[in-house]
């Protein structure tokens, strides 16, 4: 009997032993669990916090490149090249060439369409404008002269029709000083467009004339002398057979250029004057 009980002794000596053991390794599988918990809550705010701070530097990268549209107020400087706009100035004066010898700004003439009222020819006309740029020698003054001329009406001469001119503008350069004609025309000169030019100067009217006339009553070169008063008391015809009163006049392109202002004059063929 006390044998039994020695052994039931041994054997709840053994069992609270192995109940205490269990309940460490259950409150070291608790501490182990809490701690991979925790170890999971604190990955999960670095986590977050990464998350955060990769949505912070993302937006910040946004805001930066912000930055980069900024530069394109750069590109807005380019609006500095609309300046080149004033190249548009050298319409006045770039088309021409050599106008600071003459001292006028020379303009493109355009082409003009006028109505033409005659029974027996085209219903309009188009024509440039007649522009010119002449030598002046009289009274011991050498100088230019440039006329802007626009086509304004349509003029019928019977067999043809020609343009009719109403001058816009008329100078003189004398010794590089410019100043302004009064009186300036131009005319077309009829069928065989024997053309001349004119305006008032010191008190004297100036024409642009052409001394020689070939076949049919017909010019074949610009005007080339000048008739100064003619019809008048005191009229001087540089016109005449010795072309006393010389000139040289070109016509201004359609571009706005011209030639050259050399006196290359030669009788008309057919002219026996």
């Amino acid at each position: 009997m006390k044998v039994k009980v020695i052994i039931l002794s041994i054997f709840a000596i053994f069992f609270m032993f192995s109940c205490g053991d269990d309940k460490n390794n259950s409150d070291v599988d608790n501490d182990v669990s809490q701690d991979e918990d925790i170890a999971v809550i604190d990955n999960d705010t670095e986590i977050d916090d990464m998350d955060e701070v990769d949505d912070v530097d993302t937006d910040s990268g946004d805001t930066g490149n912000t930055g980069d549209t900024g530069n394109t107020g750069d590109t807005g400087n380019t609006g500095n090249t609309g300046n080149t706009g004033n190249t548009g100035n050298t319409g006045d004066t770039g088309n021409t060439g050599d106008t600071g010898d003459y001292g006028f700004t020379i303009r493109i003439p355009i082409e003009r369409t006028v109505d033409c009222d005659y029974e027996y020819h085209d219903p309009q006309l188009t024509q440039l404008d007649m522009d010119w740029l002449c030598t002046f020698e009289h009274d011991g003054e050498s100088g230019y002269v440039y006329l802007q001329n626009n086509t304004t009406s349509c003029e019928d001469f019977g067999m043809s029709v020609g343009g009719g001119f109403t001058n816009v503008g008329a100078w003189i350069s004398i010794d590089g000083n410019v100043s302004t004609l009064s009186g300036g025309y131009y005319d077309w000169g009829g069928n065989h467009h024997n053309d001349s030019m004119g305006f008032e100067y010191n008190g004297k009217k100036y024409e642009y004339y052409h001394r020689s006339f070939g076949y049919g009553w017909r010019v074949c070169q610009n005007m080339d002398c000048i008739n100064v008063n003619a019809g008048e008391d005191d009229e001087e015809l540089g016109c005449g057979s010795d072309r006393t009163l010389p000139i040289v006049c070109v016509q201004i392109k359609s571009d706005g250029t011209y030639e050259e202002l050399i006196d290359n004059f030669e009788k008309c063929p057919g002219d026996d004057s």
